[in-house]
C-alpha cells in the first residue's frame, strides 16, 4: 500500500532509475510524471500516442531502458485505450530489452464503452509493475494507493517504503479493506458511472451544440475527461492570458507535452466534478470568448 499513486511512482523512480539511465515513456504524459522520472537525472525517450495509446511500432530496438511507462486504459491525456495487439508489443519489447513494464492504471473503472482489456501486469505478472489508486474512485483527499510488484522487487520495495514514510495510515487502510469487503466500493463504482456518464454526455453536446463541426472529441470512452481538438484555433500563450481575462481557465494539451507543438488545437476537459449546468455554462463562455476575433486563426 503507498500514500496515494504519486509515491508509488516516486518509489519506483527511486527503485529502478539512476543517473544515466533512460525511460522510454508516452508523449503526452503530465507534467509531474515527467519531473518524477527525470529528477533522479535519467532522462526521457518519448514515444508518440495516437487514439489507441502508445505508437509501440515506434519503440526503439537500439535502447536499453529501465522501463517503459504507460498508461494503457485511458491514456493521459490524449484519452486512447490500448488495443491488445499493442498490449502484446509492448511485452514482446521488454522481453526483448529486459526492462520492466511500469502500468498506471489511470482511470479504468469508469468505462462507458466496450468490454474491458486485460491489465499487462496481467499479461506478464513478472515484468510489469502496476500501480493503482483509490483518490480517483473515491476521493482526493483519501491518499490511498497501491503497487503490484514483480517478486524480485517487493522485499527492496517494502525496505524503501519503510525509509520514506514507515507504513501508510493503518486507520485508512483498515476502513478502506471493510468498504470493500462489504462490497460498498463496488456499489459506489456503480453508481458514480451512472453520474459520470450523464455529465459526458452533457459536455459532448454542449461541444456539439456550441462549436458543430469546429471541433472534435475524443478520448471519451474512459474515465472523468475527455480532448477538443480545435479546428480554427491554437491556444498559445496570448490566447490563455485573453481566456483568462474572460475568467475562463484551460488545460491545453501542450502543457504536457514532451515534443512540443504537435497538440496546440487540443484542450483537456474534465467533468468529475461538474453538475450538468455548470458544465453547459461552461462551453457557453468558451464558446463566446473563442468567438472573438483576436482569439480564432
Amino acid at each position: 500500500m503507498t500514500s496515494g499513486a504519486t509515491q508509488g511512482l516516486s518509489l519506483i523512480a527511486k527503485l529502478l532509475l539512476s543517473p544515466g539511465d533512460e525511460v522510454i515513456i508516452e508523449d503526452p504524459i503530465t507534467h509531474e510524471i515527467q519531473t518524477i522520472f527525470s529528477s533522479p537525472g535519467s532522462s526521457l525517450y518519448p514515444i508518440p500516442v495516437d487514439h489507441n495509446g502508445m505508437r509501440t511500432e515506434l519503440l526503439p530496438h537500439d535502447k536499453k531502458p529501465s522501463f517503459v511507462f504507460v498508461t494503457p486504459s485511458h491514456q493521459f491525456p490524449i484519452g486512447g485505450t490500448l488495443t491488445i495487439q499493442r498490449r502484446i508489443q509492448l511485452i514482446q519489447f521488454a522481453r526483448q530489452s529486459n526492462c520492466y513494464i511500469v502500468e498506471d492504471d489511470y482511470d479504468s473503472e469508469f468505462r462507458y464503452k466496450g468490454s474491458p482489456i486485460s491489465s499487462l501486469q496481467g499479461l506478464d505478472p513478472s515484468r510489469v509493475i502496476y500501480i493503482g489508486t483509490f483518490s480517483k474512485i473515491l476521493s482526493p483527499a483519501l491518499r490511498l494507493g497501491y503497487l503490484v510488484l514483480p517478486p524480485s522487487l517487493v522485499e527492496k520495495c517494502k525496505n524503501l517504503k519503510w525509509f520514506t514514510d514507515l507504513h501508510t495510515s493503518s486507520l485508512e487502510q483498515l476502513t478502506l479493506a471493510n468498504f470493500i469487503e462489504d462490497r460498498y466500493l463496488e456499489h459506489h463504482i456503480s453508481k458514480m458511472k451512472k453520474v459520470y456518464k450523464k455529465r459526458r454526455e452533457a459536455l459532448k453536446q454542449s461541444l456539439n451544440r456550441e462549436f458543430g463541426d469546429e471541433v472534435k472529441i475524443f478520448g471519451d470512452s474512459t474515465g472523468l475527461h475527455l480532448i477538443a481538438s480545435f479546428e480554427n484555433v491554437i491556444f498559445s500563450e496570448q490566447v490563455l492570458k485573453k481566456l483568462d481575462q474572460h475568467k475562463i481557465k484551460i488545460y491545453p494539451v501542450e502543457l504536457h507535452t514532451i515534443e512540443k507543438g504537435v497538440h496546440k488545437n487540443k484542450i483537456i476537459l474534465g467533468y468529475g466534478n461538474l453538475a450538468e449546468k455548470e458544465i453547459e455554462e461552461g462551453i457557453r463562455r468558451l464558446k463566446a470568448a473563442l468567438s472573438a476575433k483576436a482569439l480564432t486563426l
